[in-house]
């Protein structure tokens, strides 16, 4: 008996102390998470959704709603995304085809239906198609505020869908502009390429990442545009003067921060919505970091079909009735402290940005967290499965929004120089002759913080460049780095330069190779 006696408390001490482990990690972890939020709330931050969301406009103020209206109207001609000419197609590293000065192109961007021998006259004919809605869009863009009404606390499944149609909108855009400069009306493009910026702008306070991401996407759409516009005869410089005032008015980095503070606030109400409730928790492993769950019904009539069942079933299950339960209970606040502190890094290297106006910071971050998520080990695996993806997914956040700001810094020097050219019928020695004239103050590369490159070339052009993501000065070369770039790309080179236009002969050959 008292053997039997021995074995029985052994028994329970041995199923005990792992019982108290994990319950004591729990409370640990809950500890430590609302000491550091108590901590870093006193520095000023915020991790509450109401403290972060933006003061609504007037309903009369706001042209969102009347913009995704029209933009749903534009699909009346789906054709003008497929054969609209491409504003930033390289036909050598550095080289840009002036599209605007050919009278066909050899084929449509548009995914795997590449067709030949589009023209002016087939687009002009798919933009007549949709000349009211895009006059109304004008209008709708002159509207002092615009806001999406997004509700924040519905999480990270919040409908989105006018995202598509805003971008879908300024593809239309960016179509119209060439159009219009092909056909020598400055005039209307300069006040469409007004109304695609400011479509590109309307986004600023919407405070998701995917939201900035579609705004810089817009952006790179205008930058191409504009690079093609530069070189378009008629350029007055008030006129030019109006385009660098629209440049001037975006800013991209502190609306990225932005939207990193409201989604970590998204983000702490979904992990205790996740505590509290074992269907949000299953719902949110399912649909976002844990693949392969399968949870439709399924009919069982004999014990065969059930062990089948639970044979290929067994991971699902095992996620549902162990796992889960686990990480809500013991590691759900470690693993929202992870989330948390990785975000913070991310949000102050953003503050970092726009302080120095240098991505260099963030861009080593970028670096350390993708090692630390690497080299992440099995426990922390188990324990941090939310935060280790999540983080990976806005670890480049900031870059992407240092490479907008880069782009505009480029575009704004471009502009000045060729208002300088127009006062002064020769290029500038260097970017400090456009100061205070032209430019406020020398252009800053946000790449590593420097001005931007600039050389004068004996033929009298220039060369205008950024040190792009290596940070070091390759003399302005435009070499692709980057796989799939073909003969060039903007971002991806070992220098960001702004192009030059190719030769008819690098034309010429750039379009036999793309038609064939």
């Amino acid at each position: 008996m008292k053997l039997r006696a021995k074995l029985f408390w052994g028994a329970g001490v041995f199923l005990l102390l792992p019982a108290l482990v994990l319950v004591e990690e729990h409370f640990r972890g809950k500890w430590v998470l609302d000491h550091w939020k108590s901590t870093m709330e006193a520095r000023g931050e915020k991790f509450e959704i109401e403290h972060l969301i933006p003061s609504p406009p007037d309903s009369a103020d706001n042209g969102l709603p009347q913009l995704v209206f029209l933009g749903g109207q534009l699909s009346a001609s789906p054709e003008v995304i497929k054969i609209a000419p491409p504003t930033m197609h390289f036909a050598a590293p550095g080289k840009v085809i002036y599209v605007i000065g050919e009278s066909e192109w050899p084929y449509s961007s548009f995914g795997k239906n590449s067709r030949s021998n589009l023209n002016w006259r087939a687009l002009s004919g798919e933009l007549t198609k949709i000349s009211e809605p895009l006059k109304e869009i004008r209008a709708a863009l002159k509207k002092p505020a615009f806001d999406a009404q997004l509700n924040y606390r519905a999480g990270f499944g919040l409908p989105l869908t006018h995202l598509a149609r805003l971008k879908s909108t300024a593809s239309r855009l960016s179509a119209t502009i060439l159009n219009e400069l092909h056909d020598g009306n400055l005039t209307s493009a300069l006040e469409d390429l007004e109304a695609l910026l400011s479509l590109a702008g309307c986004q600023r306070d919407e405070r998701l990442v995917i939201s900035q991401f579609v705004r810089i996407a817009m952006a790179q759409m205008a930058v191409g545009v504009t690079w093609q516009a530069l070189h378009a005869p008629g350029w007055s410089d008030a006129r030019l003067l109006r385009l660098q005032a629209a440049w001037q008015s975006m800013e991209f980095i502190p609306a990225m921060g932005q939207s990193l503070e409201m989604e970590r606030a998204m983000f702490v109400l979904s992990y205790a919505n996740a505590r509290s409730s074992a269907k949000q928790a299953d719902a949110l492993f399912s649909a976002y970091w844990i693949p392969g769950s399968n949870s439709a019904g399924a009919s069982i009539s004999s014990v065969d079909e059930f062990i089948e069942y639970i044979g290929s079933h067994l991971g699902d299950l095992l996620r549902s009735a162990v796992y889960i339960p686990l990480w809500r209970f013991v590691w759900s606040y470690q693993d929202e402290l992870n989330y948390l502190k990785t975000l913070q890094e991310i949000i102050e290297a953003e503050r970092q940005a726009v302080a120095q106006k240098s991505g260099v910071a963030s861009d080593a971050l970028s670096q350390r967290l993708e090692s630390r998520a690497r080299d992440l080990d099995l426990y922390n695996r188990i324990r941090f499965p939310m935060s280790a993806q999540a983080a990976a997914g806005v670890s480049r956040a900031v870059g992407r929004a240092v490479d907008c700001e880069t782009s505009r810094q480029l575009v704004l020097t471009a502009i000045a120089l060729k208002r300088y050219e127009l006062a002064h019928q020769t290029a500038p020695s260097t970017l400090q002759a456009l100061v205070p004239e032209f430019l406020a103050q020398i252009p800053v590369d946000y790449m590593d913080g420097q001005p931007l490159r600039y050389r004068l070339n004996e033929d009298a052009s220039f060369r205008l460049w950024s040190v792009g993501h290596d940070q070091r000065d390759d003399g302005g070369n435009a070499t692709p780095t980057g796989e799939g770039s073909g003969p060039g790309s903007l971002l991806k080179a070992r220098d960001i330069v702004w192009p030059d236009p190719a030769s008819p002969e690098e034309t010429a050959t750039a379009n036999r190779t793309k038609k064939n």
